[in-house]
């Protein structure tokens, strides 16, 4: 059986706006029923630790549109049997990576400040990331829900009949 995740001090604010962010993302209505699946198994994991999860592999993905005031790019959290955070800023200098593994102390660069995590709670932080300026991906190989359409963009994509067809049809419920 692994060892469970060795988090301190320092560990918590990242895991605390990690999970805010999950949680945020899953009620935003920005996510596809699929995607929701995925991100769920990601807020299991965060619920369980420091318990060491060895069956969910799934990264989350939120990158900025265009350009705002936040002042991150993208924020990409990944699930295995280790956890890896990567925020990188607008400006593209700085990229700052968290990893836990099992049974040792996390890691972070020499970059990484707690105070440049991006915000999830409030829009109006100078730091925050609105998902809805953000493109969302999810990646989960054990979700085959993710690589199906969904009904809606099915319908979207069907083509509609020819006008003559449609015009036969009205005439013979005249």
């Amino acid at each position: 059986m692994p060892q469970n995740y060795r988090f301190d001090s320092e560990d918590k604010p990242i895991l605390f706006e990690i999970d805010g962010g999950v949680r945020r993302l899953i009620y935003s209505g920005r996510l596809r029923p699929a995607e929701i699946v995925s991100v769920a198994k990601v807020l299991h994991v965060l619920v369980n630790l420091p318990s060491v999860n060895e069956h969910v592999f799934v990264t989350v993905e939120l990158t900025a549109k265009r350009e705002g005031d936040g002042r991150f790019k993208s924020f990409r959290f990944s699930v295995s049997n280790e956890l890896h955070l990567e925020c990188e800023t607008r400006d593209g200098i700085m990229t700052m990576e968290w990893h836990a593994y099992p049974g040792r102390c996390t890691e972070r660069d020499e970059y990484w400040e707690s105070e440049w995590l991006p915000h999830f709670y409030s829009s109006d932080q100078p730091l925050a990331l609105n998902l809805d300026d953000c493109e969302i991906t999810v990646e989960d190989e054990d979700n085959p829900l993710l690589f199906e359409p969904d009904q809606d963009d099915c319908e979207a994509t069907e083509e509609p009949p020819p006008e003559s067809e449609l015009n036969t049809s009205s005439e013979q419920q005249a």
